[in-house]
């Protein structure tokens, strides 16, 4: 067995990496979180990358390249034969796996969260999928590992929704939403961040001053665009780029005319 480390901005972005790299599944390897990243003081000052322990058969990694290095030598009928059964049997099996029903789709969320939460040796409790409105729910309950799945800033619990989403597009060829919590996390979390956009709504509209959020992740900042909306004396705005991008919730008189709100 080979160890390797590998250095990164985001765990799952590491991971996909790494499996793209070395040409391999999620039953060929083994890995550990050994150091979360963080974005450090403004997104500038003191940050950390993500750092991932693998553990794999080096062997295992060089097994399909070289069969694919010989499918194709020399430009014959023959090789034209090939590369059209190669296309016609790689398109009916992209035919049948665009095709999965909700129920087939669950039931392969489900095993890929325990499959990547047994790699990174955590308990993992109760784990349910379901699915509503097109969007498919990943719940874990009871694991003794819960505040580990989050992580700070709820980053690792993002990092594990975001490999699980690209290993189910990627199974099904299409685009599939996928939404994971633990305990009831996101909920409360939501919650929250509601109350407390509540409260500067009332303060915005008593003072007239307008009031600029911390750097929010992109469905956060959705929750405040929406709720902002539901009063007409108000509005928000964005500023910012990338990961650092603020909302501001502002009196509606002091938006200038056919300047748009942010999103």
């Amino acid at each position: 067995m080979k160890e390797t480390f590998v250095t990164g901005k985001s765990t799952s972005k590491i991971i996909s990496d790494f499996m793209q790299e070395h040409n391999l599944e999620l039953n060929d390897f083994k890995f550990e979180v050994v150091e979360e990243g963080s974005s450090g003081f403004m997104g500038l000052f003191g940050s950390k990358p993500t750092t991932i322990k693998f553990i794999y058969k080096e062997s295992k990694a060089h097994l399909i390249k070289p069969k694919a290095q010989n499918i194709v030598k020399n430009n014959t009928k023959s090789d034209k034969k090939i590369k059209k059964k190669i296309i016609k049997k790689t398109s009916s099996k992209k035919e049948s796996t665009t095709n999965s029903n909700p129920e087939d789709i669950i039931i392969m969320t489900k095993e890929f969260a325990k499959g990547i939460l047994a790699k990174m040796n955590i308990t993992t409790g109760d784990v349910e999928a379901t699915q509503k409105d097109g969007i498919f729910y990943v719940t874990i309950n009871n694991s003794k590992d819960a505040g580990f799945i989050i992580g700070k800033e709820a980053k690792l619990l993002d990092s594990f929704q975001h490999l699980l989403t690209q290993m189910i597009n990627k199974a099904e060829k299409k685009k599939i939403q996928v939404i994971i919590d633990v305990d009831g996390y996101r909920d409360r979390r939501k919650k929250a961040l509601l109350e407390k956009v509540d409260s500067i709504a009332k303060r915005v509209k008593e003072t007239g001053r307008s009031y600029t959020f911390e750097p929010l992740h992109a469905s956060n900042r959705k929750v405040v665009h929406q709720q902002i909306e539901k009063d007409s004396a108000l509005r928000t705005r964005t500023i910012g780029d990338g990961s650092r991008k603020r909302v501001i919730i502002l009196p509606a008189n002091k938006v200038k005319s056919g300047q748009k709100k942010s999103k």
